[in-house]
């Protein structure tokens, strides 16, 4: 079975016309999650959203094993976490010891 890509969750658009307030309040996009076992989904569709008008995001994540929950905030968190905590390289690093779920290193362990 050959692994599908993962795909970017736009949601509606937002209308650059509207009246809303957007100078003191950004518009809200709910995303639900049902079972997709692991975060690319999400990681794809933050990384791109950039490229958006500007929006708050709610995610929200329904699996039925707890360690798939586990996992999706460990990724999170890594890829969340401040540059000044954690370089670029041992983000890399501790990243992919933790999705390939390898031996971890005593430094990675610590982090988990």
């Amino acid at each position: 079975m050959v692994p599908q890509p993962a795909v970017i969750l736009p949601g509606p658009p937002v209308d650059p016309d509207s009246q809303a307030d957007t100078v003191h309040s950004n518009p809200e996009l709910d995303v639900l999650l049902l079972g997709s076992v692991d975060g690319r989904h999400l990681l794809r569709t933050l990384s791109r959203a950039k490229f958006w008008p500007r929006r708050r995001f709610n995610f929200f994540v329904l699996e039925n094993n707890l360690e798939a929950v586990a996992r999706h905030m460990l990724i999170f968190s890594l890829a969340l976490e401040e540059p000044e905590k954690m370089g670029l390289q041992e983000r890399s690093e501790t990243f992919l010891e933790v999705w390939g779920n390898a031996l971890l290193r005593p430094p990675v362990a610590a982090f988990v």
